[in-house]
This record gives structure tokens, sequence and C-alpha cells, in this order.
């Protein structure tokens, strides 16, 4: 007979089948990448430490840690240690003025960063093209770029990110209208530059980045004529600068000082800051912030009518921005990261259109598999009672047989008695009279036997009478 419970297992069992089915679909459509275990970790963090402290200071210090780093990943496969050798790589051809190969490697850097779900130097790395745009003077590619670092660093929740990107869109924003000669325009830029100063200003950890914010906030302050205001904010970013030997914040430092100083009547003094901004330049090898400390040196010598050295720094600034190629250099990193983007776009649309086919693909599988399961489960539940009212008829059919039958034996009981007692009888009369028997007494055991046998076979015919009529 079928059981129940085996039905109800079964249907269990179909339910588990259909729901593990369905998932496992579902998950062939999730991203199963796993990243590599890391190994030298900690050794990477060092190296990466290291070349923190020094990308602002002398950037031929990067090559050997950049090397270390490369060598790491190839030999255990450590995608963290890429990323940031491509980003010391890219800063390294940036400040030497390569700014064609580092835009390049920037975009790797970006490519990787994103492809293995390394979120860290996300705004490092914006940080790095924007820079690149605005020094070949694309100032909508940089600001694009700038809002892409600071989406980044609010997204993964890193302060020093968004610290560092504030900074860079109020920069872009005051030079920019430097640039069109209409700082009078300039109306966010300083409010901007206060608002990341107050956050690197919340805790010591952030000490470091308000160098920058000092920086900017002098230079904005000289363009406005506030020439005291400017020697507080320089006075401020080159004690910073000094302490954390940020050579290349020094040059800022001292060029806004020079020419604050120049400005004031303190002809002398602000020459020797600006020379000495423009030997750092030159320890440091950065080209393209030699040709910028030679722009405000032609300024202060234009402000004072002394032609013949402003002519002077004037070739120079033009010999060395030919030299640079800068503007083949706005077409070229310009066009690799619209390249870049056009070709990730065009990837997340076909990433999109799978997604979207693998989306409808499980839900088809699941409603058939639900359907199927449901079916299923009619067809078993159905079953299911179907079997249960046989089964309640069988026993209720065997219930009435079984009272019948009893009432039959019980009534045939006495009757067999009747011809068994006679025959009991005769036998204790055979045996008193010593077993000598007559005709008419063996007629009478003959007699008592018939109505015996007859009254046996009328008890099976009336119970398989009854047996035959339940059934029917």
């Amino acid at each position: 007979m079928h059981k129940p419970y085996q039905t109800y297992y079964l249907v269990i069992a179909l339910w588990s089948l259909a729901i593990l089915s369905s998932c496992r679909q579902h998950a062939s459509t999730q991203n199963t990448y796993k990243p590599n275990a890391y190994a030298d970790t900690a050794h990477v963090s060092q190296l990466i430490a290291r070349a923190g402290k020094i990308e602002n200071a002398d950037t031929k210090l990067l090559l050997p840690i950049i090397q270390q780093l490369y060598h790491i990943n190839i030999h255990t496969g450590n995608k963290k240690a890429l990323v940031y050798a491509e980003i010391f790589q890219s800063t390294y051809f940036w400040q030497s003025a390569n700014h064609s190969q580092a835009m390049q490697i920037a975009i790797k850097a970006l490519e990787d960063a994103e492809r293995w779900k390394i979120n860290q130097p996300l705004p490092h790395i914006y940080r790095i093209i924007a820079n690149l745009h605005k020094e070949n003077g694309n100032y909508i590619m940089a600001n694009s770029t700038a809002d892409k670092g600071l989406n980044a660093a609010k997204l993964h929740h890193d302060t020093t990110g968004l610290i560092e990107m504030l900074g860079l869109k109020a920069m872009f924003t005051h030079t920019y209208y430097l640039k069109i000669k209409r700082p009078q325009d300039d109306l966010t830029s300083l409010k901007l530059q206060f608002e990341g100063l107050k956050i690197a200003e919340s805790s010591n950890a952030y000490e470091k980045l308000r160098i920058r914010f000092y920086n900017n906030i002098a230079q904005n302050y000289k363009d406005q004529k506030a020439y005291d205001k400017t020697l507080y904010y320089t006075d401020k970013a080159i004690t910073l600068a000094n302490k954390y030997n940020q050579l290349r914040s020094l040059t800022y430092s001292y060029c806004w000082l020079g020419e604050a100083l120049y400005y004031m009547g303190q002809h002398n003094k602000g020459l020797a800051y600006l020379n000495q901004a423009l030997a750092i330049t030159r320890k440091i090898n950065e080209p393209y912030r030699q040709m910028e400390v030679y722009e405000s040196m032609y300024a202060c010598y234009l402000y004072n009518h002394n032609y013949e050295q402003a002519l002077m720094a004037s070739n120079k600034v033009a010999s060395m921005r030919d030299s640079l190629q800068m503007v083949k250099s706005v077409r070229q990193t310009a066009d690799m990261q619209l390249k870049y983007e056009a070709v990730k776009k065009d990837q997340q649309i076909l990433l999109l259109n799978q997604s979207e086919k693998t989306k409808n693909l499980t839900i088809i599988t699941v409603l058939v598999s639900s359907v199927i399961f449901l079916g299923l489960s009619i067809v078993l539940i159905f079953q299911y009672f179907i079997i249960r009212r046989k089964n309640k008829a069988i026993r209720n059919k065997n219930k009435i047989l079984n009272e019948a039958l009893l009432k039959i034996a019980h009534i045939q009981s006495h009757e067999v008695r009747k011809p068994l007692a006679s025959i009991l009888g005769l036998m204790n009369v055979f045996k008193a009279h010593n077993y000598e028997v007559g005709k008419d007494e063996l007629l009478m055991v003959e007699t008592s036997t018939q109505e015996l046998d007859e009254k046996i076979r009328d008890i099976i015919l009336a119970t398989e009478s009854k047996s035959h009529g339940d059934e029917q």
C-alpha cells in the first residue's frame, strides 16, 4: 500500500531540486571573479607608503620602487602591486613632462584598477589624469575627470581622496579663470579651498594634505592682491612642506611668496624666492614646473617694466613649451582618455545586453521550473488523495467482512457441534462395548459424519458468498 508520508517527502525533494536549479542558474549570471591571493601584501604596502612620501619630492627616487612593485606582480600575481606600479610610473612621466606616456600608463592603471576591483587608488589615478589635462590646457576634460575622482572618493568613503579632489577642483576653477583673463568671475574656487581645508584640519592624519590648500589659497589671495594673506598662507605651507619634504609643493610656496614680495616692492627678496623655486624644479627634474616658474618671473619683470629680463623669461617659456610639444600632447592625452571611455562604454553596453539576456533566460527557466513543479505537485497531491480514499474504502470493507465472518462462524459453530457431539457419543458407546460395533451403530456414525461434512461445506460456501458479495 502507498504510504502518505512517502508522497510528502517526494514533494519536498522535488521542490528543493527546483529551487537549487534556479539558484544555480542565477548564480551563473553573477560575477564569479575572485581576486588572487595577495602574496607579499605587507611588503607591497610598505613600498606604496614609501612612494607616497617621495612622489611629491624627487620622482627619480620612485624608479626603484616601481621596479620592485612590477617584480612582485610578475612573480606573485599581486594586482595591487601592478596598479600602484603603474600609478607611480605615470607620476614619474607626468612630472618629467612626458605627458603622452604618463597618460597612456595612467589609463592602463585605471583599466586594471577597475578590472581587479582595486578601488582605493581610483581618486589618485583620476587626479593624475586630471592634472595632465589641466597642464595641457584642456580644462573641460580636467574638470570632468576631477568630478569622476570626486565621485569615486565619495562612493568608497575615501576621505583622503575627497580632500585631494576638492583641492584639485578648486585649483582648476581658479586657473581656468586666470587663463581666460576673467579672475573677477571666479566666485567659487576660494570657497572650495576652505571647505577642503576644513576637512584636512579636522584630523592630524590629514596634516600633509593641508599643504596644497595653503598654497592654493595663497595663490588666490596673491591674484586678488591681498598680499598679507598670501604671506600668511605661504608661511604655513612652507612649514609643512619642509616637515614632510614635499619639494614640489615648496616650488609653489616659494613662487607665490616670491611674486607677492615682488609686487609689494621687495624685488630682490621676491626674485630670491623665485630662484629657489627654479632651483628645486631642476633638482627634482620637473621641466613643466620649471616652465611655470619662468612664467611667474616673466609676470614680475613685466610688472616692473624690466622688458629685457621679461623677454628672456618669455623666450625661456616659449622654448620649453616647444620642447615639451604641448599642442601635440593636448590631442594625444585627450584622445587616449576618450578612446578608453568609449571602449569602456561599449563594454558596459555589451555586458548590459548580455546581463539582460541572461536575466531573461533565468526568469524563463525559473518560470518553467515553477510550472513543472506546480504540475507535478498537483498530480502527486491528487494521487495522494485518491490512494488515501481507496485505502479507507478497503479498510472499511475488511472491517465489515471480518464482522460478517465472525457472525457466520458463531452461528455455524453451534450447527457443527450437533453432528460432532453425536459422533463423540457413539465413540463412547463403542468404547464401552469394547469396540464391538453393529451395523446400526455404524450407520449412525456415517449419518453424523455426512451431516458434519455438510455443515462444514455450508460454512465455506457462506463465507465465500459473503466475500464475493462485498467485492461486488
